[in-house]
């Protein structure tokens, strides 16, 4: 019928959970490393909105952003110098409001 059936491996959701007490966007980037993701962010002139460049595996770094700057606003910016890097965008904001849409939405159903 082709459905996929996925999980989250306990580690990963601790990580999201983390992610989303500290509040912060995170910027996801692949297929490049720390030192190539800084001198991306240089050249885009967004160096001072990213806090700092956490290792989530081999060519996978989570680029966690200052308190007034939003991972998506930076995928433009910095994307052109990343070619080919695929970008994924967390946001607690965001996960906290769909999670109160889809309560609110369970309570109407109920």
């Amino acid at each position: 019928d082709g459905a996929v059936d996925a999980s989250i491996a306990p580690r990963q959701a601790a990580e999201f959970q983390r992610w989303i007490r500290r509040g912060l966007d995170v910027l996801v980037v692949s297929g490049y490393t720390a030192r190539e993701i800084r001198r991306a962010l240089r050249k885009s002139r967004h160096a001072v909105d990213v806090i700092r460049i956490e290792r989530l595996a081999f060519l996978c770094h989570a680029l966690v952003c200052k308190a007034d700057t939003q991972a998506r606003g930076l995928v433009p910016a910095v994307g052109p110098h990343l070619p080919g890097a695929p970008l994924g965008v967390f946001s607690p904001r965001e996960i906290r409001r769909t999670i109160s849409q889809a309560e609110g939405s369970q309570e109407e159903v109920e």
